[in-house]
């Protein structure tokens, strides 16, 4: 029966009786209903809150598996300061060092240098190597939470890529080495080391087995090529110059072998006396960026040369860092 309907129902009980006693009894016996519905709630609530999910639990676990790694190499080990590029606030005073990806698993992320429990992040230990320097490189993430990253680290076959990229855009290709043969159950008695000299080497790292932090599960790369952005070297007339050549080739000297983009006409030669800018014509030899003048260039006057980024790259497709300019007089 409905509140409504058992109001109604009694209502003419009311109205026959009008006694203390009976409206009395009607009123408690509305307080006992209401009472009871309480009781229920809470109960349920309570069952709830007694039984949290595997995903907390995990959650929980991993959290202080890091904090004990964490401690326990800073007090073996003087940190280093972490060099794999400059560190950028990624708000709510987290940082982001870098990108990870893993084609054969899916994975494109940020890495950052303070905390695992971040969605779609890696976490880069910063007592570990810097990206595609001597040592041991560290990156852990989660199994089963904060996008489970790691879920499927134990697919990783032998040859497969692993590719970190640092904020100078640095791109470092890393080949797995082995999976499945690193399970180390005694890592908090005895916490991960990573070594500092040897070859460049990568070790991911993620709970074992999947919803559970009873061990440490290992994935060991090796780092097998360095992809750098170009960068000028070098000018002829260096920047700043003064009582230069009218006529003379300008050089322009690279830190590995170039060749034009679509973007190359972008190139500006600019007389900053006319504010105008000058004719020229490009031709690149291996390294070296040649330009000429079409006509002579004018007397005691400041030139600019201006490369946009995005008209030079090298012969794996990168582009310079940013936009290059240097000023010379004559």
């Amino acid at each position: 029966m409905g509140v409504n309907a058992f109001i109604e129902y009694h209502k003419e009980s009311i109205n026959e009786n009008r006694s203390k006693f009976k409206l009395a009894e009607f009123v408690l016996f509305l307080v006992l209903i209401l009472f009871g519905t309480i009781m229920l709630a809470d109960a349920v609530s309570a069952a709830g809150a007694a039984a949290p999910s595997q995903t907390k639990i995990n959650q929980d676990n991993i959290t202080k598996v890091t904090t004990q790694t964490s401690l326990s190499q800073t007090n073996t080990s003087k940190l280093k300061l972490h060099s794999a590029g400059t560190i950028k606030p990624a708000g709510n005073g987290n940082f982001i060092v870098g990108w990870l990806k893993i084609p054969r698993l899916g994975v494109k992320c940020t890495i950052r240098s303070d905390t695992v429990n971040a969605y779609n992040a890696a976490y880069h230990y910063p007592q570990s190597a810097a990206f595609g320097q001597h040592g041991e490189c560290g990156l852990m993430s989660h199994r089963t939470t904060y996008s489970a990253l790691f879920r499927h680290l134990d697919s990783l076959r032998v040859g497969d890529k692993v590719i970190i990229t640092n904020l100078q855009k640095t791109k470092y290709t890393y080949s797995v080495t082995s999976n499945g043969k690193d399970i180390r159950w005694d890592y908090k008695t005895n916490p991960i080391k990573f070594a500092n000299t040897g070859t460049a080497r990568l070790l991911l790292v993620t709970c074992y087995p999947p919803g559970s932090a009873k061990a440490a599960f290992i994935t060991h790369c090796k780092l097998i090529s360095a992809d750098y952005l170009p960068k000028v070297l070098s000018t002829t007339p260096k920047n700043m110059q003064i009582k230069t050549s009218r006529t003379a080739t300008i050089a322009i000297k690279f830190s590995e072998r170039i060749k034009k983009d679509r973007y190359s006409t972008k190139m500006r030669f600019k007389n900053l006396k006319t504010n105008k800018y000058v004719s020229i014509s490009i031709s690149i030899k291996g390294n070296m960026l040649y330009i000429k003048t079409s006509t002579k260039r004018s007397s005691n006057t400041w030139y600019q040369f201006t490369i946009p980024n995005e008209s030079i790259q090298d012969y794996t497709g990168n582009y310079l860092k940013a936009k290059y300019t240097f000023k010379f007089k004559t």
